[in-house]
């Protein structure tokens, strides 16, 4: 058979035969009919075909994660520089991972390529694999020296330039409304690998608490504000409380509301004594509310906390002692609004004159039947 082929007819059945599953026995059969010689250089161009289509496979997957890196070093950059993108980098710093590896994968990919090539020069598909993979190698290489330099960065916890402007801009408006600037502390902080919704990436997050020497809050911590930003978001500089881009203006205004019971502002003592007053007032028209309103064999109190900013008044009323168990849940909360209902509009009647010095009231219920009215000061 051999011997009435010609070239071109070897190659057309050594197409054929790579074209074929290994095993089948039309593969067999052309493989067969071929001269020994014929064959040996037969079964490597079959098997060096596949391997040269696999590896463009491996180039493919290592472009897509070539681009991901991108996309993870373009999100730094804009935070740095102050565009985030979509990217499948969880983490940054798990970049120089990725970058090595895909380094090795490209070298290996190359030397393969370039082994197919030096057997089958005219081999179009590795030659294609070559050149692919020398590009691929020098590209990871960029992306491992981008990737060493974020991480050098991250680890010497520099945050953002946008962050540290916005802390610094609000930490001197903040002292000039001081009596004593040094009461102000700013702590940077940093936590890796915090997950930014926008771009579902992992980034670091970086802080920037400001507190005020002896300010205590009602409740939660005390911080008078936090700025945020965290390098995997395109959201930029972002406020605690609201979570809202960070504005000057809105930034001072909120801490001043918060820490308004905070005698170190330039005229806070004198600020802190009036509203001390009015606490004392409005104290006393509560307390002669709740003695009016609680029930026979019950009880009324009335204090005032956080220096003078809350006042607070209670008594125990006719709903059930046992609460939602003795009547339902449904039942029980349309008698909590039956009894806030009547309340209310005596308490703001008897408050009216204070109306400008407050800031809101609320009313809920608690255990054992009492009710709560809360007055927070201006």
């Amino acid at each position: 058979m051999s011997k009435n082929l010609t070239a071109s007819d070897r190659k057309s059945l050594i197409r054929l035969a790579s074209s074929l599953p290994a095993g089948d026995d039309m593969r067999r059969a052309i493989l067969a009919g071929l001269s020994d010689t014929h064959f040996r250089a037969a079964s490597r161009w079959i098997n060096a075909a596949p391997s040269a289509m696999s590896l463009l496979k491996e180039l493919g997957d290592l472009e897509e994660l070539s681009d991901n890196l991108t996309e993870m070093e373009e999100t730094v950059a804009f935070n740095f520089k102050l565009a985030a993108a979509d990217t499948d980098i969880t983490s940054q710093l798990d970049a120089v991972k990725k970058a090595v590896e895909g380094v090795r994968k490209a070298q290996a990919i190359l030397e393969s390529a370039q082994s197919i090539l030096k057997m089958y020069p005219d081999d179009k598909t590795a030659a294609r694999a070559v050149k692919d993979a020398d590009v691929m190698v020098r590209r990871f290489r960029k992306h491992e020296a981008n990737a060493r330099t974020i991480v050098k960065r991250l680890s010497k916890k520099q945050a953002p330039p946008a962050l540290t402007k916005a802390a610094k801009s609000l930490e001197a408006a903040l002292k000039r409304l001081m009596v004593d600037s040094k009461a102000l502390e700013v702590i940077p902080w940093s936590h890796p690998g915090a997950y930014a919704m926008d771009t579902r990436q992992h980034g670091m997050r970086y802080e920037v608490h400001f507190r005020l020497d002896g300010w205590k809050p009602e409740y939660g911590n005390n911080q008078a504000i936090v700025l945020v930003q965290n390098t995997a978001s395109r959201e930029g500089v972002l406020m605690s409380g609201d979570n809202t881009p960070f504005d000057l203006k809105k930034a001072k205004e909120y801490v001043l509301d918060r820490t308004r019971n905070w005698t170190g502002w330039e005229g806070g003592e004198d600020k802190q004594k009036a509203r001390a007053q009015v606490a004392q007032s409005i104290a006393r028209v509560l307390k002669d509310l709740v003695d009016r309103a609680y029930s026979w064999g019950g009880g009324a109190r009335v204090e005032i906390r956080n220096n003078g900013l809350i006042v607070e008044g209670s008594y125990r009323s006719d709903l059930p002692k046992d609460g939602a168990s003795a009547v339902g849940e449904y039942r029980y909360d349309q008698m909590v609004d039956e009894e806030i209902g009547a309340w209310k509009p005596k308490v703001e009647r008897a408050l009216k004159p204070y109306k400008d010095k407050i800031k809101s009231i609320s009313y809920t219920d608690g255990d054992k039947s009492w009710i709560y009215t809360t007055v927070t000061l201006k």
